[in-house]
C-alpha cells in the first residue's frame, strides 16, 4: 500500500494540521492527500471500516475486538512521535458531572498508559 497516495481521514478542525502531517513531514515526505476530515474517533472508524481510507488511530482502538474485524493495521518502519494530551480545568469553574467524569477517565487512562505502554 502506498500511504503517500492513499485517501487519509484526519481528525482535526482542518486537514492542514495534525499528527499525520507531522509524521510525513518529519520523514521528508509530502503530507498525504485529505480524503475526509472528521471531528470524532467514531466517525473516523466508520469511514475506515466501510470505505477505502487510511488513518492514524490509537493501537488500543484498532486492536479492540469490536474494531479488529473491520480494519487492517499497516505496520510502518518509521518511528512515530510522542503524543501529548492535556486537559486544563480552571479551579473556580463550576464543573458538570459529565465533565468531572471525563476528567476522572482521562486521569485513569493516563495512569494506565504510563504503566502499560502499547506500541505497534
Amino acid at each position: 500500500m502506498d500511504l503517500e497516495t492513499a485517501r487519509w481521514v484526519f481528525t482535526a478542525a482542518q486537514g492542514e494540521s495534525g499528527y499525520a502531517k507531522l509524521l510525513f513531514e518529519s520523514h521528508g515526505l509530502q503530507p498525504p492527500p485529505i480524503g475526509a476530515v472528521v471531528n470524532s474517533t467514531l466517525a473516523l472508524m466508520s469511514l475506515v471500516a466501510t470505505g477505502d481510507y487510511v488513518a492514524l488511530m490509537p493501537a488500543q482502538i484498532a486492536q479492540h475486538p469490536m474494531a479488529a474485524s473491520y480494519v487492517g493495521i499497516v505496520l510502518i518502519e518509521e518511528q512515530g512521535h510522542e503524543l501529548e494530551i492535556g486537559a486544563i480545568l480552571r479551579h473556580e469553574a463550576v464543573v458538570s458531572p459529565l465533565l468531572r467524569h471525563l476528567m476522572a477517565h482521562l486521569h485513569r487512562a493516563a495512569h494506565q498508559a504510563v504503566q502499560q505502554p502499547v506500541r505497534l
